[in-house]
């Protein structure tokens, strides 16, 4: 069998990379394309994200080459495709875990915050943030820490119970009395909740 173009060797693919020649983008990604697909597929389930990868594999190589100078680019792209395929299939972990925390979270902060869309409610809800931002300008660390890690980052009870060093219930327990606390704040500043 006769091939149409013989693949480049992966010392013209350095000279290329060195040169600052696209070209080598382009003969990398036909020469080692689908098998850092399949490197990425490893640890990812959908084809768009291992599309992604392997570009932004071939980005890696093109930032990293040169200084760097790769003996074996078989390896060497691989090894970028599965840091990159890793840390991405870790962030879709993490963003599942965080997505019903998250939406607990913002539960929560509506048990204290009034609802709707009128302009006397378009007008509370600034009255609102400028209470909380004056409350977190005076706020001492710890319910602080607690009021952004549960309702800025979605953190779950437990991941600020272990940042804490303290107990679950401890945690709620404290913010509880910080929902309490900004609650009443709120009905001071006229606001009903």
């Amino acid at each position: 069998m006769k091939k149409n173009k013989e693949s480049p060797g992966d010392d013209r693919l350095t000279a290329l990379f060195f040169s600052r020649d696209e070209e080598a983008i382009r003969l990398t990604e036909q020469k080692y394309g689908g098998y850092l697909f399949s490197v990425a597929g490893r640890f990812l389930r959908d084809r768009s994200d291992c599309e992604e990868c392997v570009n932004d594999a071939l980005l890696g190589a093109w930032n990293s080459i040169p200084p760097n100078k790769p003996t074996d680019m078989r390896a060497y792209l691989s090894a970028i495709t599965r840091r990159i395929a890793s840390n991405r299939a870790e962030a879709k972990r993490a963003e599942k875990r965080h997505a019903g925390e998250y939406a607990a979270a913002l539960e929560e902060l509506e048990e204290i915050l009034p609802g709707g869309g009128s302009v006397e409610q378009a007008y509370e809800a600034r009255m609102i943030s400028r209470i909380l931002e004056k409350w977190l300008a005076n706020a001492r660390q710890r319910p602080k820490y607690i009021f952004m890690a549960r309702f800025w980052y979605g953190c779950s009870l437990k991941e600020i119970a272990r940042e804490l060093h303290c107990s679950l219930s401890t945690v709620n327990k404290e913010l509880s009395s910080l929902k309490a606390e900004l609650k009443e704040l709120f009905g001071s500043e006229g606001i009903n909740v």
